[in-house]
Parts: structure tokens; C-alpha cells; sequence
């Protein structure tokens, strides 16, 4: 055991010179007793969670300076979640309870747990949820897809005098095909769809199953509209026709591309309020202006769309 301890003593010296060892092994003590006590504050220093007072279930919600809307908390539940949708900056939201209010300043994708003490005793654990940010929204995303669809139309806008018409008019009718088929795989993704009663938009909803790929499939469709309606105006140009019903067909790529960006569960969704109609209106408008027996053919297709 001398033995032992003589080798311990030289090699303990040799690396840890005079008081050294001793201010080493303090400061590994030091960290075990750190290491030991973290898992116990944890959980005896907890933040408490903000207290809402309020006599009734029903309380009112105000975000900024929109009108007050009406919420009924459900106490049985744990957390009672009122989610609120995806917005491009924070926003001030507000509970006014019979007695007592309270605000938070909420950030996209932010999750704020606070508890509602109903009657001065049943205390019930509430949750306000902002959605994330949608894909094309997220910065790690965004702005790659921004760079190469910028390339892209460089690319484009160089070589669109030797792209072909015909090629340019054939993907009017592949946009429809891909629309049916990113509709019906997208509902199988979704889980809960239902193609009779619910829209379109709800399959690209935030936090769905079906979010990321009707997005990002949405936004491929809506290139393929925009180089079918830049083959129409061409077309019309060649065919001297008015190329007015033309400029109106780009509304539904933009349409589209608005939807792949802003999904519902966004607050700019809306925003374009029903673009399509103008597509519409554009149809009834072929159907006056083209008069030429050249397309005639088209104008009675037309009719029928419309």
C-alpha cells in the first residue's frame, strides 16, 4: 500500500504542483455538488405561472386594437388551448375576465401556459398558442426558394423567345391534372378531409399533416399557371386576338402562389379576397371579344366554363 500511495503522491505533484491538487479537487467537488442540487431547484424554483382571476367561464379576448371576441374556458381540460393563427409580427392579446384581466405579448409559434382560478379555488391551466410561421415564411426556406426562383426567371427572361408555344399551352392543361392529384393526396394526408364539405385552403391549414405538401405543391402549380398564361398572351399575340382575357389568367397563378405562401391559419390568407373570379370574368370576356373563326372552337369552350 506504501507503494501505491508514494506513485499516487509523484504523480499527483508531478501534474498538479504544490497547492494545485488541492484547488483542483475543490473545484471538481465544487462541480459534482452543482450537478447534484440543479435536478432539486428545477423543481422547488419553478416560475408560477401568471393567475387570471374570473367568477365566469366566459371571458373575452382583445389582440390589439381589434374588436373583443368571446371565449368559454373548459376547465376539465389540461391545458384548454385557444390557438391563435400565424401573424408576421407579435401581437398584444389580452383577457378580460368579470373581475381582472391580463395581457401578453405573443410572437409567432410562442406558447404562453397561464392559469384562470375560477371562483377563487379551481384552478384551470390555460394555454395561448400562436401557429409557427408556414414554410415559405421560415427564413431557413425562404429565402433559398426566393434566391432560386430569382435565378430562375433570370434564366427565363433570357431564353423566353426560343421557348415553345405549344409547350408553353400544354401545361394549361397539366395544371388541372397536378391540382386533382395534390387535392386527393393531400386529403389522405390531411386525416380528417372531407372533398364534399370542407375547401380547398383547409387542406394546406397550418400544423396539418397535409401543410408541408399541399404548400409546396401549390407553389410548383402555381409556376406552371404563370408559364401557361405568358404562353396565352404570346399565343393571342401571334393569333392577333385581344390578349386582354390573357392578363386576366395571371390572376390565378398569383392566386395560387398566395395560398402556397400565406396557408390558412395565416392572417394575409384572405387577403386577396376571391382573386379568382377575375379568371372568370376573363372567360365571359373571350366569349364577347373573340370573334374570329380562328377560335371559335375555343369561344364555345369558353361558354361552357364559364
Amino acid at each position: 500500500m506504501d507503494l501505491f500511495s508514494d506513485l499516487k503522491t509523484i504523480i499527483v505533484n508531478t501534474i498538479f504542483p504544490d497547492k494545485q491538487y488541492l484547488i483542483f479537487r475543490y473545484k471538481i467537488l465544487g462541480l459534482l455538488l452543482v450537478l447534484a442540487i440543479t435536478p432539486v431547484c428545477k423543481i422547488f424554483c419553478q416560475e408560477k405561472l401568471p393567475i387570471l382571476h374570473s367568477n365566469k367561464l366566459d371571458i373575452k379576448i382583445k389582440f390589439n386594437e381589434d374588436p373583443l371576441i368571446s371565449w368559454h374556458i373548459e376547465p376539465e381540460k389540461n391545458p384548454d388551448v385557444f390557438q391563435v393563427g400565424s401573424t408576421l409580427k407579435s401581437r398584444n392579446v389580452k383577457f378580460i375576465t368579470d373581475v381582472d384581466s391580463m395581457a401578453f405579448e405573443l410572437k409567432p409559434g410562442q406558447i404562453i401556459d397561464f392559469i384562470i382560478l375560477l371562483n377563487g379555488t379551481q384552478e384551470c391551466h390555460t394555454r395561448i398558442q400562436a401557429m409557427p410561421d408556414p414554410i415559405f415564411l421560415q427564413k431557413a426556406i425562404g429565402i433559398p426558394v426566393f434566391i432560386t426562383l430569382v435565378l430562375l426567371a433570370i434564366v427565363f427572361i433570357q431564353k423566353r423567345k426560343s421557348i415553345a408555344l405549344h409547350f408553353l399551352l400544354k401545361l394549361g392543361f397539366w395544371a388541372p391534372v397536378l391540382f386533382w392529384i395534390t387535392t386527393i393526396i393531400a386529403g389522405f394526408l390531411h386525416g380528417n378531409y372531407n372533398h364534399f364539405k370542407m375547401t380547398v385552403s383547409e387542406l394546406g391549414t397550418i400544423g396539418t399533416g397535409s401543410e408541408i405538401f399541399f404548400s409546396i405543391t401549390l407553389f410548383v402549380l402555381a409556376i406552371l399557371c404563370f408559364l401557361f398564361s405568358f404562353g396565352f398572351y404570346k399565343m393571342s399575340s401571334v393569333l392577333k386576338i385581344n390578349n386582354f382575357p390573357a392578363i386576366l389568367s395571371f390572376s390565378m397563378c398569383l392566386s395560387i402562389a398566395w395560398a402556397a405562401i400565406f396557408p390558412s391559419g395565416h392572417e394575409l390568407h384572405g387577403a386577396l379576397g376571391p382573386l379568382p373570379l377575375i379568371l372568370i370574368i376573363g372567360v365571359l370576356i373571350a366569349v364577347i371579344l373573340w370573334k374570329d373563326n380562328k377560335v371559335k372552337s375555343i369561344r364555345y369552350i369558353s361558354i361552357l366554363s364559364f
